[in-house]
C-alpha cells in the first residue's frame, strides 16, 4: 500500500503543470510533514530561531530588490521549510491563547 505521500507524488507526476510547480508542491508537502509540533516553549524558540536563520539571505524588506527575492525565496526549499516551521509557531501561539488563564472567563 503507497503512503498518502508517494500517491499525492504520483498524481503530482500526471498532472499537466510545470515542472517548478510540481517541484513546488512536492517540496511543500514533504516539508510540512517532516517538521513537528511544538510541544514546549524551548521548542517553539528554536522554531524561531531556524526560521530566522533560513531567512536570512533575504534583502532588508524595505530594498527595492525584497520583492523578488522574496518570491525566489519562497519557492525554494530553504523558503518552504522556513514557512513550516512559521506555521507551527503561529499553530503554537494560537494553542497557547486558546489555553491561558482567563479562557473560561468572559470579562
Amino acid at each position: 500500500m503507497q503512503s498518502d505521500f508517494e500517491f499525492i507524488k504520483y498524481v503530482v507526476d500526471k498532472s499537466d503543470m510545470s515542472d517548478d510547480d510540481k517541484n513546488f508542491i512536492k517540496t511543500s508537502l514533504w516539508a510540512s510533514e517532516e517538521v513537528p509540533e511544538i510541544t514546549t516553549a524551548e521548542q517553539y524558540e528554536a522554531y524561531s530561531k531556524l526560521e530566522a536563520e533560513l531567512r536570512r539571505g533575504l534583502p532588508d524588506s524595505s530594498s527595492p530588490e525584497f520583492d523578488q527575492a522574496f518570491i525566489e525565496w519562497s519557492r525554494s526549499r530553504e523558503g518552504i521549510l522556513a514557512t513550516s516551521y512559521g506555521a507551527k509557531m503561529v499553530e503554537w501561539e494560537n494553542q497557547q491563547e486558546g489555553s491561558g488563564p482567563d479562557k473560561d472567563h468572559a470579562g
